[in-house]
């Protein structure tokens, strides 16, 4: 039988593979970002992308 596998079992493999970054050489991590568009007349839309995220661009992305 297989052995269960729990939630924190998933991030810890999902953390420990993947690519790393060739300027910190921390682990890429993606991430999604959501941005606030102001139209006129209408409501405000939010914008969703995806992000590849380490410790030499966290600032940037995640602000302050």
């Amino acid at each position: 039988m297989a052995k269960k596998q729990s939630f924190m079992d998933k991030i810890k493999r999902s953390q420990t593979t993947g690519p790393s970054c060739p300027v910190c050489g921390e682990q890429i991590t993606m991430v999604q970002v959501m941005e606030a568009i102001d139209n006129e007349g209408s409501p405000t839309r939010f914008q969703r992308r995806m992000v590849k995220m380490c410790k030499c661009n966290q600032k940037e992305i995640m602000g302050a």
